[in-house]
């Protein structure tokens, strides 16, 4: 298939944009998976820091190999229970923020995101 085609049948990817085959490559290795139930990957959607983690960690799982677990210690607004858990435990864990609040629904700057990937850089070098 073109790199421009839409075989995951995203309903808000228009075909032949730049972005279909990042979104598609993604979806195929399981690092992106669109919103949840609703066939949708809001590809001109401004990310929030837990889908950023999300997307960092499942592509270093993927890449690295890193293992992504559930836990009840990682930031005083991310509950166990939350969709990004594992993400937010893995934060924590790798140290990506330093205070107590990740603020897991707030939007994220790219200096922010290239803070993150250079703290990233040294675990998985």
């Amino acid at each position: 298939g073109s790199d421009y085609e839409n075989p995951h049948a995203f309903t808000d990817m228009a075909l032949g944009q730049w972005y279909v085959k990042y979104i598609n490559t993604a979806k195929s290795l399981g690092i992106f998976n669109g919103d949840g139930g609703k066939s949708t990957a809001r590809p001109d959607a401004v990310v929030n820091r837990a889908e950023v983690l999300k997307l960092m960690f499942e592509t270093l799982k993927i890449t690295k190999g890193i293992q992504l677990n559930e836990c009840s210690f990682s930031y005083n607004d991310s509950p166990a229970g939350a969709w990004y858990n594992k993400y937010a435990c893995a934060a924590k864990t790798y140290g990506l923020y330093e205070a107590n609040l990740l603020q897991p629904e707030g939007s994220i700057t790219r200096g922010e995101v290239a803070e993150i990937l250079y703290k990233l850089k040294n675990f998985v070098e």
